[in-house]
């Protein structure tokens, strides 16, 4: 069966200290291995067997000098699948990092470099960014119609009770107000779809000046906004700025812009990946497939072992998947194992 003098069946063959004793089990075992794959009949014809030096003695051994051979010991036989593969990330670990807007980028941070270390919520980068001059400027443009509504309402309403006010006059500054309001909604809308959700306490007085302070250097973590606070000109300094930020830990693998340049909205200008694990794509032939079983609810995968190459260092993962047709070209299916980095 493929074993040469197998010692289930020639027991004297094993060079062991004590009698080689076969148990039930030991020839159980053998039969599922049989079972499993076609083997080749050894040949009969074959007298290499005969052919064995054997020595009387262990002391025998040690009196000739040769002492770098150890005596059979019992272990398992794994039945194994080769195949070629590669190392890839694992994809939902993933995460290009894009832009809402169209801009230039006119920031790099020490966070936008190629193995940095990130945090969500993380700045990468600083576009200047027109279209969210655009939108902050729409917000203090409705903020302060706002504000100019409700004074004048609240100004009216103690004329009305005074008789010096009609009614309807009052009522008009209410619908002039909720228009106000709505249009603040709308604008304050647009910073939030763009990932710059500014709010304004309503309950506060808050001048418009202030608003204006508060909203040039806001989606900028404060850190970053007082850095650059310090040795710029918030008189000269765009009020444009729109951060780029890491959505979800790990590791800056992919840096796709450069300071000064123009980019869509839309465009992956970073890619942030947790890399503790990754995936192995594996290359089976279809003839192996039948003994590689993948993982489901109920049981694990089978132990995948993967050795790159040049290096002797073994890794050890599970089958999680695979393809369910067969490659035309090189007659493999394909599989992949998860891996810890």
């Amino acid at each position: 069966h493929g074993v040469h003098n197998c010692p289930f069946e020639r027991p004297e063959v094993a060079q062991t200290r004590d009698a080689a004793v076969v148990s039930q089990e030991d020839l159980d075992r053998a039969q599922r291995a049989l079972v499993l794959k076609d083997r080749k009949e050894n040949n009969s014809k074959c007298q290499l067997h005969e052919r064995r030096i054997q020595f009387a003695s262990v002391e025998i051994l040690d009196k000739m000098g040769v002492n770098d051979l150890e005596s059979v010991d019992r272990g398992p036989v794994y039945e194994t699948v080769s195949a070629s593969g590669e190392i890839a990330f694992d994809q939902p670990r993933v995460a290009p990092v894009s832009s809402t807007v169209a801009g230039r980028v006119w920031h790099l941070t020490e966070k936008g470099t190629i193995g940095a270390q990130v945090k969500r919520g993380d700045v990468l980068a600083l576009l200047d960014a027109a279209e969210v001059g655009r939108a902050k400027t729409e917000y203090l443009q409705a903020y302060a119609q706002a504000d100019l509504r409700k004074r004048s309402l609240d100004m009216q309403t103690p004329l009305v009770s005074q008789g010096v006010l009609p009614q309807a006059r009052v009522l008009e500054s209410e619908l002039a107000l909720r228009e106000a309001r709505i249009r603040l909604m709308g604008a304050q809308q647009t910073l939030t779809n763009m990932g710059l959700p500014f709010q304004i306490d309503e309950s506060k007085v808050v001048a418009v000046e202030e608003v204006a302070r508060q909203i040039h250097f806001f989606g900028i973590p404060r850190k970053l906004a007082l850095e650059l606070a310090s040795r710029l000109d918030l008189k000269t300094t765009t009020a444009n700025l729109m951060p780029v930020i890491a959505s979800r830990d790990g590791t800056v693998t992919a840096v796709k812009t450069s300071l000064d340049e123009m980019v869509e909205a839309g465009k992956p200008l970073f890619v942030v990946s947790d890399t503790s694990q990754m995936w192995l794509i594996m290359n089976v032939r279809q003839e192996d497939v039948k003994y590689l079983r993948i993982r489901d609810a109920n049981t694990p995968g089978q132990k995948v072992k993967f050795r790159a190459d040049g290096s002797d260092q073994e890794i050890v993962g599970e089958l999680v998947w695979k393809r369910s047709e067969v490659d035309d070209k090189t007659r493999t299916v394909q599989f992949r194992a998860e891996l810890p980095n």
